[in-house]
């Protein structure tokens, strides 16, 4: 974990020293927008950018999973879950290019997922699953901005999730047969699509 912080930070600081440079139409200071399209893919998003020079911004965002459809067809053992529930969130930076009020934007993102899903909610072999990921994200998109604060990402996001999972039965003492939890890990590239609404802060 001390290394992962470490890489995290060493890499800030040379983002900040490669943008360190005066910029016409500069991104502002602070901004907050939501990702609504994740409904229909990994859940919902809402992200915080604060500046770090006029072109570099530290992204932090809190994504809801299980408000996102794609969610329970990842979540499918064999079939889809009754009901999911869990949080995730994630740090990284994105660079704004160019001198022009619209911009693109190229970026990295870390983020971590916790997530529990049920199967055969209220039956005897009801049973859950919880799944913990790392997840590793590159993304570009373009910001369409306004005079007056508030702004339109489209973009996209391609990535990988490393995750951890085990699941048991709910009431393991009314079923037979292999009793004992299971475990393992899953690999998994993924790609979905940006659209945020937002507001800048000079």
């Amino acid at each position: 974990m001390k290394r992962k912080i470490l890489c995290l930070i060493l890499i800030i600081q040379t983002g900040v020293l490669l943008a360190q440079s005066s910029s016409e139409n500069p991104i502002g200071k602070f901004a907050l927008s939501v990702n609504p399209l994740g409904f229909l893919q990994f859940g919902p998003s809402v992200s915080a950018d604060v500046g770090l020079t006029n072109k570099l911004v530290l992204d932090m965002h809190y994504r809801a999973p299980s408000l996102g459809l794609l969610s329970y067809v990842v979540a499918a053992d064999p079939d889809l879950p009754d009901k999911l529930s869990g949080s995730a969130g994630g740090l990284g930076l994105l660079y704004f290019l160019g001198e022009r009020k619209n911009k693109f934007y190229l970026g990295g993102i870390f983020g971590i997922q916790s997530m529990k899903a049920t199967y055969s909610s209220g039956a005897t072999d009801e049973w859950y699953k919880n799944l913990k990921s790392n997840i590793f994200m590159f993304n570009g998109g373009y910001r369409i901005r306004t005079n007056s604060g508030f702004f339109m990402n489209a973009g996209a996001f391609l990535g990988v999730a490393f995750t951890n999972w085990d699941w048991e039965y709910t009431y393991p003492a009314l079923n037979t047969g292999d009793l004992s939890p299971r475990t393992g890990t899953d690999t998994k590239p993924f790609g979905v699509l940006e659209f945020s609404l937002g507001y800048e802060f000079k």
